[in-house]
Protein backbone atom coordinates (compact mmCIF):
# COMPACT_ATOMS: atom_id res chain seq x y z
CA UNK A 1 0.00 0.00 0.00
CA UNK A 2 1.33 3.36 -0.79
CA UNK A 3 0.09 6.81 -0.12
CA UNK A 4 1.27 10.57 -0.29
CA UNK A 5 -0.25 13.04 2.23
CA UNK A 6 0.05 16.59 1.41
CA UNK A 7 1.35 18.55 4.99
CA UNK A 8 3.06 20.53 7.08
CA UNK A 9 5.52 23.55 5.65
CA UNK A 10 8.66 23.84 4.07
CA UNK A 11 10.97 21.82 1.63
CA UNK A 12 11.30 18.53 3.42
CA UNK A 13 9.34 15.25 2.83
CA UNK A 14 9.85 12.04 4.85
CA UNK A 15 8.52 8.27 3.57
CA UNK A 16 7.67 5.81 6.21
CA UNK A 17 7.45 2.01 5.38
CA UNK A 18 6.14 -0.46 7.55
CA UNK A 19 6.73 -4.55 6.97
CA UNK A 20 4.02 -6.37 9.88
CA UNK A 21 4.78 -10.44 9.88
CA UNK A 22 3.92 -12.52 12.36
CA UNK A 23 5.19 -15.07 14.12
CA UNK A 24 4.35 -18.38 16.00
CA UNK A 25 6.70 -18.10 18.80
CA UNK A 26 8.47 -15.26 20.69
CA UNK A 27 11.96 -16.40 21.72
CA UNK A 28 14.73 -15.61 22.71
CA UNK A 29 16.47 -16.05 18.85
CA UNK A 30 13.70 -14.13 17.57
CA UNK A 31 14.13 -11.01 19.81
CA UNK A 32 18.52 -11.37 19.37
CA UNK A 33 17.90 -11.56 15.20
CA UNK A 34 15.70 -8.77 14.99
CA UNK A 35 17.95 -6.46 17.64
CA UNK A 36 20.51 -7.00 15.22
CA UNK A 37 18.83 -6.62 12.03
CA UNK A 38 17.90 -2.99 13.59
CA UNK A 39 21.59 -2.52 13.45
CA UNK A 40 22.11 -3.89 10.01
CA UNK A 41 19.36 -2.25 8.43
CA UNK A 42 20.81 1.43 10.16
CA UNK A 43 23.76 0.81 8.81
CA UNK A 44 22.48 0.00 5.18
CA UNK A 45 20.38 2.93 5.10
CA UNK A 46 23.58 5.45 6.37
CA UNK A 47 25.76 4.06 4.15
CA UNK A 48 23.70 4.09 1.47
CA UNK A 49 21.10 6.90 1.32
CA UNK A 50 23.57 8.93 3.63
CA UNK A 51 27.20 8.83 2.86
CA UNK A 52 26.78 7.79 -1.37
CA UNK A 53 23.78 9.49 -2.11
CA UNK A 54 23.56 12.44 0.17
CA UNK A 55 19.70 12.30 0.54
CA UNK A 56 19.22 12.54 4.04
CA UNK A 57 21.00 13.22 7.26
CA UNK A 58 19.37 10.46 9.82
CA UNK A 59 17.33 7.66 7.35
CA UNK A 60 16.09 5.09 10.17
CA UNK A 61 14.69 1.51 10.74
CA UNK A 62 13.55 -0.03 13.92
CA UNK A 63 12.27 -4.25 13.99
CA UNK A 64 10.36 -4.38 16.95
CA UNK A 65 8.26 -7.75 18.32
CA UNK A 66 4.31 -6.70 19.46
CA UNK A 67 2.67 -9.17 21.27
CA UNK A 68 -0.89 -7.78 21.29
CA UNK A 69 -3.07 -8.80 20.26
CA UNK A 70 -0.94 -11.78 18.54
CA UNK A 71 2.80 -11.69 17.84
CA UNK A 72 3.97 -9.82 14.94
CA UNK A 73 7.70 -8.26 13.71
CA UNK A 74 7.16 -4.66 12.76
CA UNK A 75 9.92 -2.89 11.32
CA UNK A 76 9.61 0.70 10.42
CA UNK A 77 11.81 2.79 8.52
CA UNK A 78 11.62 6.69 8.44
CA UNK A 79 13.62 8.71 6.05
CA UNK A 80 13.35 12.44 5.05
CA UNK A 81 14.59 14.51 1.92
CA UNK A 82 13.75 16.31 -1.02
CA UNK A 83 10.07 16.51 -2.26
CA UNK A 84 11.10 15.84 -5.68
CA UNK A 85 13.04 12.93 -4.69
CA UNK A 86 11.53 10.92 -1.74
CA UNK A 87 9.78 8.45 -3.96
CA UNK A 88 13.06 7.40 -5.41
CA UNK A 89 14.62 7.50 -1.86
CA UNK A 90 12.43 5.11 -0.39
CA UNK A 91 12.37 2.52 -3.56
CA UNK A 92 16.40 2.99 -3.11
CA UNK A 93 15.71 1.60 0.52
CA UNK A 94 13.27 -1.26 -0.10
CA UNK A 95 15.96 -2.06 -3.15
CA UNK A 96 18.43 -2.20 -0.59
CA UNK A 97 16.28 -4.72 1.72
CA UNK A 98 15.91 -6.50 -1.26
CA UNK A 99 19.50 -7.15 -1.24
CA UNK A 100 19.93 -8.10 1.92
CA UNK A 101 16.98 -10.61 1.64
CA UNK A 102 19.08 -12.32 -1.35
CA UNK A 103 22.81 -11.99 -0.23
CA UNK A 104 22.79 -10.98 3.45
CA UNK A 105 24.65 -7.86 5.34
CA UNK A 106 28.73 -7.25 4.42
CA UNK A 107 30.74 -8.65 7.02
CA UNK A 108 31.17 -5.06 8.15
CA UNK A 109 27.62 -4.66 8.42
CA UNK A 110 27.51 -7.89 10.26
CA UNK A 111 30.31 -7.49 12.97
CA UNK A 112 29.64 -4.10 13.24
CA UNK A 113 25.62 -4.87 13.91
CA UNK A 114 26.84 -7.69 16.03
CA UNK A 115 29.06 -5.36 18.55
CA UNK A 116 26.81 -2.74 19.01
CA UNK A 117 23.92 -5.07 20.09
CA UNK A 118 26.95 -6.96 22.75
CA UNK A 119 27.76 -3.58 23.77
CA UNK A 120 23.79 -2.54 24.50
CA UNK A 121 23.22 -6.00 25.78
CA UNK A 122 25.68 -5.34 28.66
CA UNK A 123 24.00 -2.67 30.19
CA UNK A 124 21.20 -4.15 32.26
CA UNK A 125 19.44 -1.53 33.72
CA UNK A 126 17.13 -2.20 36.65
CA UNK A 127 14.59 0.16 34.88
CA UNK A 128 14.91 -2.61 31.73
CA UNK A 129 14.64 -5.59 34.27
CA UNK A 130 11.29 -3.96 36.06
CA UNK A 131 9.92 -3.62 32.50
CA UNK A 132 10.37 -7.11 31.88
CA UNK A 133 9.10 -8.33 34.93
CA UNK A 134 5.80 -6.04 34.07
CA UNK A 135 5.54 -7.35 30.81
CA UNK A 136 5.81 -11.07 32.23
CA UNK A 137 2.81 -10.15 34.47
CA UNK A 138 1.11 -8.34 31.50
CA UNK A 139 1.36 -11.18 29.21
CA UNK A 140 1.35 -14.67 30.92
CA UNK A 141 2.64 -16.44 27.42
CA UNK A 142 6.22 -14.41 27.69
CA UNK A 143 8.36 -15.64 30.09
CA UNK A 144 11.28 -14.01 31.74
CA UNK A 145 13.18 -16.69 30.86
CA UNK A 146 12.83 -15.31 27.16
CA UNK A 147 14.58 -11.88 28.41
CA UNK A 148 17.66 -13.93 29.79
CA UNK A 149 17.29 -15.96 26.23
CA UNK A 150 18.07 -13.16 24.18
CA UNK A 151 21.50 -12.73 25.72
CA UNK A 152 22.29 -15.80 25.24
CA UNK A 153 21.06 -17.02 21.79
CA UNK A 154 23.55 -13.38 20.63
CA UNK A 155 25.65 -16.16 20.11
CA UNK A 156 24.09 -18.00 17.27
CA UNK A 157 22.96 -15.24 15.49
CA UNK A 158 24.81 -15.10 11.95
CA UNK A 159 24.58 -13.78 8.81
CA UNK A 160 22.46 -16.31 7.54
CA UNK A 161 20.04 -15.62 10.42
CA UNK A 162 19.81 -11.94 9.49
CA UNK A 163 19.69 -12.85 5.77
CA UNK A 164 16.88 -15.22 6.86
CA UNK A 165 14.71 -12.74 9.17
CA UNK A 166 15.08 -10.31 5.98
CA UNK A 167 13.63 -12.11 3.83
CA UNK A 168 10.84 -13.39 6.18
CA UNK A 169 10.13 -10.06 7.87
CA UNK A 170 11.15 -7.11 5.86
CA UNK A 171 9.78 -8.50 2.61
CA UNK A 172 10.17 -5.65 -0.68
CA UNK A 173 6.63 -6.57 -1.83
CA UNK A 174 4.82 -6.30 1.10
CA UNK A 175 4.59 -2.86 3.28
CA UNK A 176 2.90 0.64 3.74
CA UNK A 177 4.41 3.24 2.62
CA UNK A 178 3.65 6.79 3.26
CA UNK A 179 5.15 9.93 1.71
CA UNK A 180 4.74 13.50 3.50
CA UNK A 181 5.81 16.35 0.88
CA UNK A 182 4.31 19.93 1.35
CA UNK A 183 1.17 21.55 0.73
Amino acid sequence: VERTVQAGTGETSSITLLFTSPVDTVDGALRADTDVVTEVLNTRLTDVVREQLGESYSPSAYSYIRNDPDPVVETYVYITGAPDRIDAVGDLAIGEFADLAANGPTDREFDGALAQVREDYGFISNEGFIEELVSDAIWPSRSIDEYVDEYLALDDVSTGTVQAFIARHVPADHYVSVSVVPR
